[in-house]
């Protein structure tokens, strides 16, 4: 998406958007002096009901040789839905807008009984939202995942690890991370099931982009 050519207005960060994250939006115009202030970002529902979010950040680029403002907004969480994005000052809409769906926010377990060095263990992935089945992969380290088996709506990965400690996971789907970007499991080491087959939740380490 970042090859294309420049366009003003908001910007599609992501291709999966998560309920109870932190999401943010940006977009970009050309430099023109009335535009510099009183811009924000406005979503409408379902319902056409107007959500506006104030920008947090305004930063000045070069591009062709000429000047753009890239704004970013405010961090807000939205509720399952479908939404539309524009930029806006005041009554005057800028540029393209964006639709996009908030989904049930992806959920990544693991089996801490089984997550020991050199152990077969298996990865879960939930709510993964329908029509991207054969685009999803985890990235754990630096090793990617597509090896994966689908039961219901969860999806299971097997993983043994070599290293104890936390490992970083993300979820990938379509090349993106999902908005609930990055995870941890922890690797304890080889030892004796005590703990009996318990699945929890990846640690979430949210990181912006």
């Amino acid at each position: 998406m970042d090859d294309l050519p420049f366009q003003t207005g908001v910007k599609q960060r992501r291709l999966v958007y998560e309920t109870d994250t932190p999401l943010q939006f940006s977009g970009r115009i050309w430099i023109q002096p009335e535009l510099y202030d009183n811009m924000a970002f406005v979503l409408f529902n379902e319902l056409n009901e107007e959500i506006l979010i104030d920008v947090a950040e305004r930063n000045r680029y070069w591009i062709d040789d000429q000047n753009y403002y890239k704004f970013t907004s405010e961090h807000v969480i939205l509720p399952v839905g479908r939404y539309r994005c524009y930029m806006r000052q005041v009554q005057h809409y800028h540029g393209n807008g964006i639709g996009f769906t908030v989904n049930p926010k992806i959920v990544l377990e693991y089996n801490l009984s089984m997550c020991r060095v050199g152990m077969l263990t298996e990865l879960r992935v939930q709510n993964v939202p329908n029509g991207v089945v054969d685009r999803v992969k985890l990235v754990i380290g630096e090793e990617e995942m597509r090896n994966f088996r689908v039961v219901g709506q969860t999806f299971h990965f097997p993983y043994t690890s070599q290293l104890v400690g936390a490992i970083n996971v993300k979820i990938m789907i379509y090349g993106r991370k999902c908005s609930s970007n990055n995870h941890n499991i922890l690797v304890q080491p080889a030892g004796p099931n005590e703990l009996g087959d318990v699945f929890v939740p990846a640690i979430p380490d949210v990181e912006d982009d």
